[in-house]
């Protein structure tokens, strides 16, 4: 009967997930993925945990997510398995929706080849009201219990008032993108002050008050959606990662 492998040196890990093992001592090096114990002869061996952590690294590499990002989402409190359903739950929302630019993008080169143009009401179906719907309808199936009535709450409240608010938004988040880059960690009581003014700006999105538990959940969200990804590492490189564990340290601070 083969013997079974319990731990793995850093040559092994390497052939057996086809990650170079330079590769691997950066990983050491920058503190994402350090060997469970070192054996005789200074030699660095893998357990199963770090096996397991490794894995989640590949699928977040997988995906896009830089290493700063990475760290943080391995660094933040709960389950793993939690942590990867919303991992999950991001990439299947992200696939449904490359694969609707996907099709619209063949029907727009199916159209130049044939010599023929779309119609107006076409041209910006990935971008349509429609696309704003179906932005609504993840937030249903994936966000906390609720959401429908949530939603409509939160079109009245900022009905009209949509252009400020969001100029507002823009200003906290670019606030907050600047303290990413300072070095402050998401968790430093110093960003209690600005964090407070997102919240409050929050709660007048949706129209009622957004206490410590809802606030950790938008977190959440921002995690799970690649749209939310996606818009706060436009605005920051690895702000994706860094503003929801924020978020949570803060939930945390202010209690339930």
């Amino acid at each position: 009967m083969k013997q079974r492998i319990t731990d793995y040196s850093i040559g092994g890990l390497a052939r057996l997930s086809g990650v170079t093992v330079r590769t691997l001592h950066h990983y050491d090096e920058i503190g994402l993925l350090c060997p469970g114990r070192t054996g005789r002869a200074g030699y660095r061996r893998y357990g199963r945990r770090e096996l397991e952590r490794f894995q989640d690294i590949l699928f977040y590499r997988a995906a896009g997510i830089p290493l700063a990002e990475i760290a943080v989402l391995l660094a933040a409190p709960g389950e793993r398995l939690v942590r990867l359903k919303a991992h999950q739950a991001r990439l299947r929302a992200e696939g449904e929706r490359l694969a609707a630019m996907q099709a619209a993008l063949d029907e727009v080169i199916a159209q130049i080849e044939k010599g023929t143009t779309m119609t107006e009401d076409n041209l910006y179906t990935p971008f349509s009201p429609a696309t704003q719907a179906a932005h609504e309808d993840w937030l249903r199936t994936y966000g906390r219990p609720g959401m429908s009535a949530a939603i409509e709450t939160s079109k009245k409240a900022v009905a009209g008032l949509l252009p400020t608010l969001l100029e507002s938004l823009r200003q906290i988040e670019g606030e907050l993108a600047q303290a990413m880059r300072s070095g402050l960690a998401p968790g430093d009581a110093a960003l209690a002050p600005l964090l407070e003014q997102h919240r409050a700006l929050i709660a007048r999105f949706w129209g009622q008050d957004c206490p410590p538990a809802a606030y950790a959940g938008l977190g959440e969200l921002y995690t799970a959606h690649p749209g939310f990804g996606a818009h706060f590492d436009a605005v920051a490189p690895g702000l994706s990662g860094w503003l929801p564990a924020a978020l949570a340290a803060h939930a945390a601070r202010l209690g339930s």
